[in-house]
Formats: structure tokens, C-alpha cells, sequence
């Protein structure tokens, strides 16, 4: 359970795919988008403690422990393409990874 909040220059909307939003892996919305088929990510994963948007919208109380994933796609050229914030509930995840 979780949420996310992602930020795409305008001047990529136009790729996004919206019917990805909600299926497959975490970027194929912007897949279409061709500045994003060679693009480097930095990720950040950290544990905090919820704050009130966590409390309205993960059914928490203030405090408990969240699990923060912060991501950040770029071009090749140094230009961001996304920005992702996304929290989860620390008892409902399991955060798994191959390459």
C-alpha cells in the first residue's frame, strides 16, 4: 500500500502513457518517451516516520514508520526527465530488485 507522486517536465507529457500508470514495471509510462530509453537513475530509499499526508492517505497515525523511495530519471544529456516520491506503509512492502 502506498503512495506516489510523480513529476514529468511538460515538455515530455507528451510520451507518458497513461495506461501504463497503473500496469507493468515502475517507468514503462514513459517509455514511448526517447530521451528515457538511455536515461541514469538515481534512487534513494529511507525509512521516516509519516507525516500528515501519509496519515490522510495510507490510513497511519503520525509517527509510524514509512518507507520513502525517492527517484530521479535523467537524460543522457543531464536533463531531468522524472521525479517519483512515493511512501509506503512500513508493515504492508517488500521492496525487491534484479537487474
Amino acid at each position: 500500500v502506498g503512495r506516489h507522486q510523480l513529476f514529468v517536465p511538460e515538455n515530455y507529457s507528451h510520451g507518458i502513457n497513461s495506461e501504463r500508470l497503473t500496469v507493468g514495471d515502475a517507468l514503462g509510462y514513459i517509455r514511448d518517451i526517447p530521451q528515457a530509453q538511455r536515461a541514469r537513475v538515481q534512487r534513494s530509499i529511507s525509512a521516516v516516520p509519516a507525516g500528515d499526508d501519509e496519515v490522510k492517505w495510507l490510513d497511519l497515525t503520525l509517527g509510524e514508520p514509512v518507507l520513502m523511495i525517492k527517484r530521479l530519471l535523467v537524460s543522457e544529456d543531464g536533463i531531468p526527465i522524472e521525479f517519483l516520491h512515493a511512501t509506503y506503509r512500513g508493515d504492508r512492502f517488500n521492496y525487491q530488485t534484479s537487474t
